[in-house]
């Protein structure tokens, strides 16, 4: 703890820029999603879909800003418990206010790929020069929307939230990152996916299999599926209090 080091922080430039859209509730289409229902729907396969109400990503709402990043939460929190001469700064770059988060993806994914190599080069000097590394400074486990995207597309798309399927009033067949972002569960308060807290996503509580203490129904997902591995599910839930990032 009284151990002192300078590592080296990359200075990057980035313009500030506008916050996040505003939270979505089921009457209306600011979430992303718009809610489009049927008398009777006839699909191409034949499949008569009566009184459905489909969740269809809204193309013209822009996605909505990053946020800090589980891997940099942990950079900067490592930095001040190692009590780090460039702590003050490396928080100012990386912490939750930092101009990484306020402008494109682009920008929070080069940070972020910044605070990965940073903290690599700084757990390898704790191990060659034989210092405790605090359990602060492990690498988080984590998951990017593009591993979420798969494990969707694999273990919940086909028969359950496509068009047609068992649960298709949420579709998660077209567009699953604008259909889970701050849109209101049907089953519960809660919204699918509240990025920065896992508790309170639907999503990370179907899961887990907590649905019914968070007031929910139905089984545990994926639905007639064994339960996703027990790492899979603590790397959504460190995704979402990341703040459930899109890259």
């Amino acid at each position: 703890m009284g151990c002192m080091r300078t590592i080296g922080v990359a200075t990057l430039t980035l313009a500030l820029g506008s916050g996040c859209p505003g939270p979505a509730t089921e009457d209306t289409a600011t979430s992303g999603t718009t809610a489009v229902t049927t008398g009777v729907t006839t699909t191409s396969s034949g499949v008569d879909e009566s009184d459905s109400t489909w969740s269809l990503p809204d193309h013209d709402v822009p996605p909505p800003m990053p946020s800090q990043t589980a891997g940099c939460a942990r950079y900067v929190e490592c930095a001040a418990t190692l009590m780090l001469r460039d702590a003050a700064a490396i928080e100012s770059m990386y912490g939750p206010d930092a101009a990484c988060w306020q402008e494109s993806f682009e920008d929070a994914s080069t940070c972020d790929s910044a605070c990965a190599e940073a903290m690599s080069t700084l757990l390898a000097e704790l191990e060659a020069n034989g210092d405790p590394i605090p359990e602060v400074c492990d690498p988080p486990v984590e998951l990017s929307w593009p591993d979420i995207e798969t494990i969707i597309d694999a273990q919940c798309v086909q028969e359950c939230h496509e068009p047609g399927g068992d649960d298709s009033s949420l579709d998660l067949s077209r567009d699953p990152y604008l259909s889970l972002y701050q849109v209101a569960s049907e089953q519960s308060e809660l919204y699918l996916v509240d990025p920065g807290s896992h508790e309170e996503s639907y999503l990370w509580h179907k899961l887990a299999g907590s649905h019914g203490a968070a007031g929910g129904m139905g089984g545990r997902m994926p639905k007639g599926e064994p339960p996703l591995p027990p790492m899979t599910v603590e790397g959504i839930a460190a995704w979402i209090d990341a703040g459930a990032s899109s890259f």
